[in-house]
C-alpha cells in the first residue's frame, strides 16, 4: 500500500477530531511521542505528554468547542500540512469565544512530528509576509511562507 494513503487518512482523522472539538483524541492519536509544539516561534512542548498537559486548562475552560477549516494544503512527499482553523466554543461562563489559528505541521510515519501555531500579533506578522487573510474559498498564498512558519491563534469574544 502506498504511504500516501495512510498519511491522508491520518490527516483526515486528525482534522475530524479537531472539528468535533476532541482535542485530546487529535493529539493523543496523531502526535508522535516526541512531537514538538511551537507557539509564535517559541518551543512550548518537547513531547506529546507535555502537549496533552498544556491542553488541560483549555479543556477545563470550555464546555463545548468545534473547529472549522480553510485553506488546507498538504504535500504528501514532504509531510507538510498547513491550514487555517477557527475554533468556536462556549466557555464555562456561557461566553461564546472564537480562536483563530494558522497551523503548519510536519508529519512523519503517520504522526505529527512538529506543529507550529501563530497567535495574536504573530498571526498579523504572518499575514504581513504576503499571506492573504483567509477567505471562504481559494488557495492561501502558502508558497511565500518559510518552511518553518508556525500557526496562529487569537481569542476574542464573538461580536467584539
Amino acid at each position: 500500500m502506498s504511504p500516501q494513503i495512510p498519511f491522508r487518512a491520518n490527516l483526515d482523522d486528525f482534522l475530524l477530531s479537531l472539528a468535533r472539538g476532541d482535542l485530546l483524541d487529535a493529539v493523543g492519536a496523531h502526535y508522535a511521542s516526541d512531537a514538538r509544539l511551537y507557539e509564535n516561534d517559541i518551543l512550548v512542548a518537547r513531547d506529546k505528554r507535555t502537549v496533552l498537559r498544556k491542553l488541560q486548562p483549555v479543556l477545563r475552560r470550555f464546555a463545548m468547542v468545534r473547529g472549522t477549516f480553510d485553506e488546507l494544503t498538504c504535500d504528501r512527499a514532504t509531510g507538510r500540512v498547513r491550514f487555517f482553523c477557527r475554533i468556536d466554543g462556549v466557555d464555562i461562563d456561557g461566553r461564546v469565544v472564537r480562536e483563530e489559528v494558522f497551523h503548519a505541521q510536519v508529519w512523519s510515519d503517520g504522526k505529527v512530528a512538529e506543529e507550529r501555531q501563530y497567535r495574536g500579533d504573530a498571526l498579523a506578522r504572518l499575514f504581513a509576509l504576503n499571506v492573504a487573510a483567509p477567505r471562504r474559498r481559494g488557495p492561501l498564498l502558502v508558497p511565500s511562507l518559510p518552511a518553518s512558519a508556525p500557526a496562529v491563534m487569537a481569542a476574542r469574544p464573538l461580536g467584539a
